[in-house]
């Protein structure tokens, strides 16, 4: 693994807090930095029945001394900690956590700012 292609990501642990009118909305906190190599999933990669999702949509991140999949890899089968409560965030974008082996992290796209398409889509309108 080469240093100079290393990207910054944040993990963040969501916490589900209810607002004045009902719902709920997740509360993100940081739970730390890493620098990551990041590979796209294709076709040629994995078989896309694995996951039964978007490989267009997945990542698959390695850290260099596998100190993100050691914190994480505990966390898969833990009811009260579970991993499906973390999210990593890299660049504008928001992915799940799909899977996590000693080796690797595989993360799937939630979102992709809809603040941003939402600005976008207001300056359009008033171009227009």
């Amino acid at each position: 693994m080469l240093l100079r292609y290393l990207k910054p990501i944040t993990l963040k642990k969501a916490e589900k807090v209810k607002q004045s009118n009902g719902t709920y909305t997740n509360i993100y906190s940081v739970i730390s930095n890493h620098k990551v190599q990041i590979q796209a999933l294709t076709d040629d990669t994995v078989s896309a029945t694995i996951y039964g999702a978007n490989l267009n949509k997945m990542l698959r991140l390695s850290s260099p001394l596998h100190e993100l999949e050691e914190y994480l890899l505990p966390k898969v089968d833990n009811k009260e900690d579970n991993i499906s409560s973390y999210y990593i965030f890299y660049g504008t974008r928001t992915y799940k956590i799909v899977a996590v082996a000693e080796d690797r992290i595989d993360i799937e796209l939630v979102n992709s700012s809809p603040n941003r398409l939402w600005k976008v889509l207001i300056d359009y309108q008033l171009i227009y």
